[in-house]
This record gives C-alpha cells, sequence and structure tokens, in this order.
C-alpha cells in the first residue's frame, strides 16, 4: 500500500541542554572531494586505513592537502516579508565555501580536471573530527551543487605569494545534509585520515634498456625531477607488447629514485612499465597505504 497526504511535521521532543565536550564543527583544515559512488555502509562497512586507501586509488576520495584557509559567505534563509512585516520562510541559503590553496599550477590543472566531474564534500576540522553526510545509514558527501577553481591571485614580488581558491557550493540537499544530518568520525592511527595524501603523478623514464641491465627512473611528475623513492615488486607491472601477458620482475631500489628490473620475464623484446597495484587491479600503487602514486605506461625494446 502506498500512503498519500500525511506529512510528517516532527512531533518528538528535541533535547537542548548538552553536558560533557561541546561537539562543535571546528576550524577545517582538508577539505575531501567523495564520489556518490563510494559505497561506505556504517554498519557493515569499514573506514580503515586499507578501505580509505582503496577509495582513494578508485578515484572516489580526494584528499585536499595543504588547504590555507576555509572561509564560507554567509547564507541567510530566504523568506518573503509581506506588507504587514510578518516573514515567512521560503528556504535555507546554500553553504558556500572557499577552499584557499598556493597557486601550484599542476594543482590548478588538477582541480580544474576534477570539477568536471559530479562530487559530495566532507571536511575534517581541526580536532581530527571528519564530518560527512550520514544519509541511508552510509557516510556520504555533502552534495556539491557548483565546483569551480578560481583564477590565481599573481605573486607581486613583494608582500604577495600566488594563491587560488576552489569555490564550493552545496546544493539544497547539501546544505540540509551539513545542518541536520551531520556526523562524524575522528581522525586517529586507524584510519590515517590526518596524514592521508592524495594521488601523485609520476613519471617513469628508461635509464638503461638491456634485459641484463634494466633500470628505469621515478620522478615526481609535476618538477620532472624529484625521485620517488621506497617503491617495492609490488608497485611495478611489466607487461609483454606482443600478448600483454605479466613478464615477472623483481624490482630493486638502485638509489635516486631508480629501480632495477629483472627475472625470467626480462628477456630481449618490447615491454610496457607502469605502476599499479595488481591485487586491486588498479594503476595506482601505493606505499604503507598512505602515499599514492599513477605514473605513465612506459614502453621500453629491450636487447
Amino acid at each position: 500500500m502506498i500512503t498519500t497526504g500525511v506529512l510528517n511535521c516532527t512531533t518528538s521532543i528535541s533535547g537542548t541542554y548538552f553536558d560533557g565536550c561541546e561537539v562543535t564543527k571546528k576550524n577545517f583544515t582538508k577539505p575531501f572531494l567523495i564520489s556518490p559512488n563510494a559505497v561506505i555502509d556504517l554498519t557493515s562497512g569499514t573506514f580503515d586505513k586499507a578501505a580509505i586507501a582503496l577509495l582513494i586509488k578508485k578515484g572516489q576520495l580526494i584528499p585536499l592537502n595543504n588547504m590555507l584557509a576555509a572561509t564560507d559567505a554567509a547564507a541567510k534563509t530566504n523568506v518573503e516579508t509581506l506588507p504587514n512585516k510578518v516573514k515567512l520562510f521560503v528556504s535555507d541559503g546554500l553553504y558556500d565555501f572557499s577552499f584557499e590553496f598556493i597557486a601550484n599550477v599542476c594543482l590548478i590543472k588538477s582541480l580544474r580536471n576534477l570539477t568536471k566531474r559530479k562530487w559530495g564534500l566532507c571536511l575534517l576540522d581541526s580536532e581530527g573530527k571528519f564530518f560527512f553526510d550520514k544519509r541511508g545509514g552510509a557516510i556520504n558527501g555533502f552534495e556539491i551543487a557548483f565546483l569551480a577553481v578560481e583564477n590565481e591571485t599573481i605573486n607581486d614580488g613583494g608582500s604577495k605569494t600566488a594563491k587560488f581558491m576552489l569555490e564550493c557550493q552545496l546544493s539544497p540537499d547539501g546544505t540540509k545534509g551539513f545542518n541536520e544530518r551531520a556526523d562524524f568520525v575522528l581522525a586517529d592511527d586507524t584510519n590515517g585520515l590526518l596524514s592521508t595524501n592524495g594521488i601523485e603523478d609520476t613519471v617513469i623514464a628508461p635509464v638503461t634498456s638491456t634485459a641484463a641491465n634494466f633500470v628505469v627512473s621515478v620522478v615526481a611528475g609535476c618538477d620532472k625531477s624529484t625521485p620517488k623513492i621506497g617503491l617495492t615488486t609490488a608497485n611495478f607491472r611489466v607487461l609483454k607488447a606482443s600478448d600483454g601477458s605479466i613478464a615477472v620482475a623483481t624490482v630493486a631500489e638502485v638509489g635516486n629514485g631508480q629501480y632495477k628490473l629483472s627475472g625470467a620475464g626480462i628477456v630481449a623484446g618490447a615491454v610496457t612499465v607502469q605502476l599499479y597495484d595488481t591485487v586491486n587491479n588498479l594503476a595506482v600503487a601505493d606505499i604503507l597505504t598512505t602515499r599514492f602514486f599513477q605514473s605513465n605506461i612506459l614502453p621500453v625494446v629491450l636487447t
């Protein structure tokens, strides 16, 4: 049976006195973009380092590190004032956040690409509270209606550095969630929310290209020079170009972001190399579920 014509205007009694710790939203220190496709059930799901790392590697959770400041425009309730001065509620004002960052050229480009997709917003505050929209018994982001990267302010050579703003307006439902459904989990060592980084672009390049001495370098994708250290065998995938089969390789770090790839499958012929998570079949590798790397696919002809 479908019930119609019933409007539940809420008859329960609401508590207005609170003893103990004040649960308030402190100054926000790190915003997160979260995909509507991310499924984090509060009853049966997990939200530890491994679960968060998998969301990041799938591109469903984007930590935005190194934010300088977060501000919001005062969003007053929309009302209609009648001739007799009586005010009638029309709608809630929408939350309109501005997140300020140093104008890193690579970050600006990446964020401009991300704004083309649909996202929700989660926020980490200075007390380590990770706020989310508790909807449907799950962790959701506050629904975003508008997301845009503003033009950067230019370094004036005297007193101002170059900065830019990420503008984020919540939808009516996102604003309702922020006001009425907001809940939080605490950032701690089990989930690593305080230290978790986003994905870093890297560049793999050949150093020597013989089967007996196959060495590649891995450097930061933004400056093309900073070596990436600490990667292991589990972080690389080598495929034979002839049939796409995996050429089993053992990876040994030889210093300064260089890695030697060896093994029975490393023989003369064409191969491709990239950073990869073979366990989850994702083109993003990680170190200790806190640092994440994606790379180009490097074609090499071994002699």
